[in-house]
């Protein structure tokens, strides 16, 4: 059974992202702590060196979930939005690769897909974040779509 006639048992709904984890020097940076809180600190206007990078694509709660049904058995598909560019055919790619129904995964025309870059220090992370702004609409479904 091919996407078009699967049948699903959950339908996932989300903004979808790629996670670009880069696993920072314990050395080489720090937290400090001042009257608004705990912040990330590393030396400003040089080169800072990292240990290592690792790039998740197709994460986010929605397709986090959709996954995780998958995994335990169930059809699950994701309704959700990317852009007409490398990233967003990747994370097509790893959903797929995953099982998860795209059908409903909208490609967006001049639009750049979510990507974040995750800043990784000891067990901690800092989430550097900046969401497209997509013209959101709910898919034509047939009572056979899903």
């Amino acid at each position: 059974m091919n996407q078009t006639t699967k049948i699903l048992d959950v339908l996932a709904i989300g903004d979808v992202v790629t996670d670009a984890f880069i696993k920072l020097v314990d050395d080489k940076a720090w937290v400090g702590e001042d009257e608004h809180g705990k912040f990330l600190s590393m030396p400003f206007a040089t080169k800072v060196p990292f240990d290592h990078a690792q790039v998740i694509e197709g994460v986010g709660n929605a397709s986090n979930a959709a996954v995780a049904f998958e995994k335990l058995g169930l059809e699950a598909g994701l309704v959700s939005n990317v852009g007409n560019d490398d990233w967003g055919r990747d994370i097509i790619r790893a959903l797929n690769e995953k099982r998860v129904d795209t059908r409903f995964v909208h490609i967006n025309t001049g639009k750049a897909t979510n990507y974040h870059y995750v800043l990784w220090y000891k067990e901690e992370r800092t989430i550097l974040i900046k969401h497209e702004e997509y013209e959101y609409r709910w898919p034509r479904f047939r009572v056979d779509d899903i």
